[in-house]
């Protein structure tokens, strides 16, 4: 019979454990040598990026989309006609919402908005953009993600209409919906939840447990004690 040592369940940390102590050599040495490859890392997003991650977006938003008995065959086109008539300018913030970790979509890799198409026909590249999403690592450009409390939550972002200011500030780290508190009180007392939690199974669970972006959208059960 093999002795056994009795570990506490909560608080106990394994120390002088590194993930390096797993690694080859021969996979050191590998990473060593395309690290030192001037700009690889640039040119390896981008050629991800425009041969891989755009045509699996378009893919799963094409005609491979379904929901419970309904084919909705012409998402992407549709998706595609509302950029193509946007009202926007480069100096305009485009907001998503209800794409956080309450909604149903369950957090989905959407925060990475194209740029509106006639934006991008006189040559703009980036531009403002703000979710509860998240999005893919090797997209790229001004974007705001993980906004918390998400739309779906209630959160503030959820309030926002189109037309509204939003202040974004680097410097102190704040975003800001420039409408007074008597239109926001207004908005949210008008706002009602379309979301109902499933009666069971896992679907259930997520909806009733899932915490936050901001505590890394993990499990309420999880969490220490």
């Amino acid at each position: 019979m093999r002795p056994t040592v009795a570990l506490p369940v909560e608080g106990y940390q394994l120390t002088g454990i590194s993930s390096k102590a797993y690694e080859h050599p021969a996979d050191r040495a590998a990473t060593a040598a395309l690290k030192a490859i001037p700009h690889l890392d640039r040119i390896l997003r981008r050629v991800i990026e425009f041969g891989y991650e755009r045509a699996l977006r378009r893919g799963v938003l094409g005609s491979a989309v379904r929901l419970g008995s309904e084919q909705l065959s012409d998402v992407w086109r549709a998706h595609e006609r509302a950029y193509a008539t946007l009202d926007v300018e480069p100096a305009d913030i485009l907001v998503l919402q209800n794409a956080g970790p309450h909604s149903p979509a369950c957090m989905p890799e959407a925060g990475y908005l194209p740029i509106p198409k006639k934006l991008a026909q006189r040559g703009v590249k980036d531009m403002v953009r703000i979710s509860d999403a998240r999005m893919s690592g090797t997209a790229f450009g001004t974007i705001v993600l993980h906004v918390t409390p998400d739309a779906a939550s209630g959160g503030p972002l959820g309030l926002v209409k189109s037309g509204d200011r939003i202040r974004l500030s680097v410097k102190s780290r704040s975003i800001t919906l420039l409408v007074d508190d008597a239109e926001l009180k207004k908005r949210a007392a008008a706002a009602k939840s379309q979301y109902r939690i499933p009666e069971r199974g896992y679907a259930r669970l997520f909806a009733e447990q899932i915490l936050g972006a901001d505590e890394g959208c993990d499990f309420k059960f999880l969490m220490p004690r």
